[in-house]
């Protein structure tokens, strides 16, 4: 079954993935330094048309992904 929060977004190659160490420099400990990362990744990204944004950790894996809308 599918994910229904992703049924508007593109899904596969072209999802992106920002880690806290290449924002702040180091994994986001609190509340504060994750706001500061999606700040960062949000910075990076600009005005692409995001559609979904997830915090992620997992395993080594720490920061934000981010998805784009689908074509209209």
């Amino acid at each position: 079954m599918s994910d229904p929060k992703l049924d508007n977004v593109l899904r596969g190659k072209d999802e992106e993935w920002c880690s806290d160490v290449e924002s702040i420099g180091k994994i986001a400990d609190c509340k504060e330094e994750r706001r500061q990362a999606l700040d960062a990744c949000l910075l990076r990204w600009g005005n692409r048309g995001i559609g979904l944004l997830e915090r992620v950790d997992s395993g080594g894996d720490h920061g934000w992904q981010m998805w784009l809308w689908k074509p209209a």
